[in-house]
């Protein structure tokens, strides 16, 4: 045999080894073969490659396609060498038809699952790096939907390869990425951290990088960190990590870096100043603001900045205005031009909290020069046309008690602010004018979560009875218009209650917020007209503590309106829509009622003080204790003292042959429908019985009326959630006709503050397993903002299936929904909480849904790289029978190392 013929049996024999081993999808088998190609080989491979793909497209493309009604299946033909030619390869015929038959019609990839095996012979047969990086990078080799194979194999053939042409493929490849979440992403990173190559100037690439999680270590780390204050899309991809109750992922590592001194506090700090300066959507630059607070810079670092930090102020998104005003006020001292610029600019901002701060800067700088007074005026002025009330009433009480300073400018501010006596002693109160805002509704699941909550509306009329907003705003307008002017309060609510309610006086007991409003609108057109002078109270046990904390604040209003003792303003009306109250807000109440002579009323100071932020608030704290005994409770409060997060959980007991018994006691019997959730609640008391009361441990059993008024609940501790779901316990499970927690109870309780407990995680559970689609939206509000407990919801979700008839395929279509949204994070750590109480125990069966749990763990772990046995999965996968669920939890198993 000639030298040129044996040359062609060999390249023939290399060539059919290659395709018998591209049938099987022997990953490692090929590699090796391939490695082990002569140059005449690898260049016959190249040459054929092309063909080869044609064969498993038309192989999966035939395979896909339904035989016609009443025919079989076609056969593959010998004169079709592409359909049938990897069928001959030395794989079953009926196997590769059920391959291209279920590829096909799951859509994965358009080359029937070969995409990694075609992979691997481009590597290392083509001849250039740019024809191999076209190769790598066909968006066909990619499935669309699971886990990307992972590309071990490639890089081995790769690393045979030189450095430079290794290094060549990896940059080309990288530049091929188009989104954060391109297919091609870990194919490209995992080229780049073993060959080297560095696109930098490419956003794609590093987006791509960090929706990808830190892995450790990462060469990748030094080049493309300084990318992050650079490229476009980084706010967007990291807008849900959180610095509290744990650092997330990146802020976790760059803590790292920082603490090990590979990253300093002034190159974080410049890049997010940098970043800030460029704009861009608020939520965009959460990441940025979280980054820069980690960074913590020095009041000398900061001082390089400060003029930056000055240009924040007048447009950039609310957070990070915040976080300038705040660095500027930690340096100076400023120049005098510098200042007026700052606070005429923050006078003018839309967001009540920073306009406030502006006036509180304004009102240091006029006691500190009060020859000042007249540059800050058009500031002051500005503030009076502000669309807060909160904002309008400060500026005129400014302008009221530096009215010798503000003489000067008198012209400026008696066209600007009508109501405010510059040159005279008059402190305008309430009266002055403001506009109503139109809208007042909560806002719900289809309302998107604000990092900086929305402001709470002004107080109006003609909404009393339209829920909390309503209530609320109804409320503070009435104490306000009687201290001001009465008969304008007539006239208002003339038009919304005269005649209605005729039968308000014959009831006993006034349950519904409702009548409460109604009787406080006729005792303002009719002084006098109840007939009964005690208050309408329902018994205390027939309640829920949340709704008679709500009575007692209406009924004390009502009897302080009958006699004569109301406040000039309400303490506790909100100010955001949270129902959190800003503690300087809560101070400027204190001082408009110490300054009138008045008390402020009991259950309204309790409720103020339990809508605080959390945290202490010493600047408002030390204003308080200033105004004497009044406001020493506030002083107290803010400075500290206040409300510690209470011992809360969860119980579940049952009844069985009429007893009932808890299940961590005794598991029942026999299935049984009658499940109750017993509620655990227990508080340190406050030294305020009102405040006790509302924390008493609820009812696991339900009144008529118990449940009523759920909407203004979390509003009512909206510092204390886990508090609240535990007022929601008795109303979650077997609710036929009584009232029942809503998605919008549910929404507003996730965006409240404080720590979620076991009672908060059956909540989301009852959610998450309900099958309302609405609700989905608010869990991944929490996933994005690091407050979702998800172990703690998972272990619920098994409880729910096991004791209260739950189904199991709602649940795995919600977890599938929430990380086809991008919540793989979130969903696996539900999965390990749900999976231990869910898989079958000993002597039960596994069913369908037990192998889809278990097979949608399998595919969320293979995205996130989970790591760590589940015992009972590694159980079920080693009991060597030869069944789907077995195999998807041998699957899961091995993905978890």
């Amino acid at each position: 045999m000639t030298s040129a013929a044996s040359s062609s049996t060999s390249t023939e024999a290399a060539w059919q080894d290659i395709r018998r081993l591209v049938g099987m999808r022997a990953l490692k088998d090929l590699a090796d073969r391939v490695l082990a190609l002569t140059d005449d080989e690898r260049a016959d491979a190249a040459d054929r490659l092309p063909g080869l793909l044609d064969e498993a497209r038309r192989t999966t493309t035939s395979r896909a396609e339904p035989p016609a009604p009443g025919r079989p299946a076609a056969e593959p033909s010998a004169s079709e060498p592409g359909v049938s030619g990897l069928g001959q390869a030395g794989v079953d015929a009926d196997w590769m038809r059920g391959l291209g038959v279920r590829m096909g019609v799951s859509d994965s990839d358009r080359v029937g699952g070969f995409g990694e095996v075609l992979r691997v012979v481009g590597a290392g047969a083509l001849p250039g790096p740019a024809a191999v990086a076209a190769w790598l990078g066909r968006r066909e080799f990619v499935p669309r939907w699971g886990t990307p194979p992972h590309p071990a194999e490639v890089i081995r053939v790769l690393a045979a390869r030189p450095a430079v042409f290794q290094a060549d493929v990896a940059a080309r490849v990288a530049r091929k990425i188009r989104t954060a979440d391109d297919r091609l992403a870990p194919l490209a990173l995992a080229l780049l951290r073993a060959f080297g190559g560095t696109p930098l100037d490419h956003d794609p690439l590093v987006t791509a990088w960090l929706a990808a999680w830190p892995v450790r270590p990462d060469p990748l780390l030094v080049p493309l960190l300084p990318r992050v204050f650079e490229a476009e899309g980084v706010g967007r991809v990291l807008r849900g990590e959180r610095l509290d109750p744990v650092p997330t992922p990146w802020l976790a590592l760059i803590k790292r870096l920082l603490n090990a001194g590979r990253v300093s506090r002034e190159e974080l700090a410049d890049g997010c100043v940098r970043r800030f300066l460029r704009g861009g959507d608020p939520a965009d630059l959460r990441f940025f603001v979280r980054l820069h607070e980690l960074a913590g810079p020095t009041r000398e670092e900061v001082a390089v900045w400060s003029r930056d930090y000055l240009r924040l102020l007048p447009a950039a998104p609310g957070p990070v205005a915040e976080l300038a005003l705040t660095q500027v006020r930690r340096t100076g001292p400023h120049d005098d031009g510098d200042v007026s610029e700052a606070i005429a600019a923050l006078t003018f901002r839309p967001e009540a909290g920073l306009a406030r701060a502006g006036l509180r800067w304004l009102e240091e700088e006029v006691r500190r020069a009060p020859a000042r007074a007249a540059d800050l005026a058009p500031a002051l002025a500005t503030a009076s046309g502000h669309d807060s009330y909160e904002v309008r009433r400060r500026a005129a009480r400014i302008a009221a008690r530096h009215a010798t300073a503000f003489t000067p400018a008198a012209d400026v501010l008696s066209t600007e602010m009508p109501g405010a006596e510059v040159s005279g002693t008059e402190v305008p109160g309430v009266e002055v004018p403001g506009a109503e805002v139109a809208s007042t509704e909560v806002p719900g699941v289809e309302v998107p979560g604000a990092e900086v909550p929305q402001p709470f509306p002004e107080p109006g009329f003609g909404n009393g009875r339209d829920g909390w907003v309503g209530g609320e705003r109804w409320l503070a307008a009435l104490v306000a218009g009687v201290a001001g002017d009465r008969e304008a309060v007539r006239a208002e609510v003339a038009a919304e209650f005269d005649g209605t309610y005729p039968q308000l006086y014959d009831h006993d007991r006034w349950v519904g917020a409702g009548f409460w409003v109604a009787a406080l609108a006729k005792e303002v057109l009719r002084p006098g007209g109840d007939p009964v002078a005690e208050p309408r109270l329902p018994e205390p046990r027939h309640v829920s503590p949340p709704h008679l904390f709500l009575l007692r604040r209406l009924s004390e209003v009502y009897q302080a309106l009958r006699a004569g003792t109301l406040p000039p303003v309400l303490l506790a009306t909100p100010t955001a829509l949270t129902g959190h109250l800003d503690p300087e807000v809560l101070v400027d109440r204190l001082e408009t009622t110490v300054a009138m002579g008045a008390e402020p009323l009991p259950a309204d100071l309790c409720q103020a003080l339990l809508r605080l932020p959390r945290g202490g608030h010493p600047g408002a704290a030390a204003r308080a204790a200033r105004l004497g005994r009044p406001a020493a409770v506030v002083a107290a409060w803010l400075d500290g003292d206040k409300l510690a997060d209470p011992e809360t959980g969860v119980r579940w007991s049952y009844i069985e042959d009429d007893t009932e018994h808890l299940f961590d006691e005794r598991e029942p019997v026999r299935l049984t429908s009658q499940v109750r959730l017993v509620p655990v609640l227990r508080a340190r008391p406050t030294g305020h019985v009102l405040i006790d009361e509302l924390l008493a441990e609820p009812s696991r059993w339900r009144w008529n009326d118990h449940g009523r008024a759920m909407d203004w609940w979390a509003a009512t501790l909206p510092s204390h959630r886990e508090v609240v779901a535990v007022n929601h316990l008795p109303h979650l499970v077997h609710l036929w006709n009584h009232p029942g927690v809503q998605v919008s109870h549910f929404a507003a309780l996730a965006d409240a503050d404080g720590p979620p407990g076991e009672a908060f995680a059956l909540v989301v559970a009852c959610f998450v397993a309900g099958g309302d689609v609405r609700a989905l939206p608010v869990v991944l509000r929490m996933a994005a903002r690091g407050e979702l407990p998800g172990e703690a919801v998972g272990r619920q979700l098994a409880l729910l299936v096991r004791r209260a008839s739950f189904q199991v395929r709602p649940i795995l279509r919600a977890l599938g929904d929430l990380a086809g949204q991008g919540a793989d994070e979130p969903v696996w750590r539900m999965l390990t909480g749900l999976l231990p109480g869910l898989l079958p125990g000993p002597g039960e069966r596994p069913t369908v849904t037990h192998s889809d749990a278990v097979a949608l763990a399998a595919d969320v772990a293979g995205r996130v790289g989970a790591r760590g046995a589940i015992p009972v999965v590694s159980a079920h996968a080693a009991s060597g029978r030869d069944t789907r669920f077995v195999r998807e939890c041998g699957r899961l198993r091995d993905l978890l190392g």
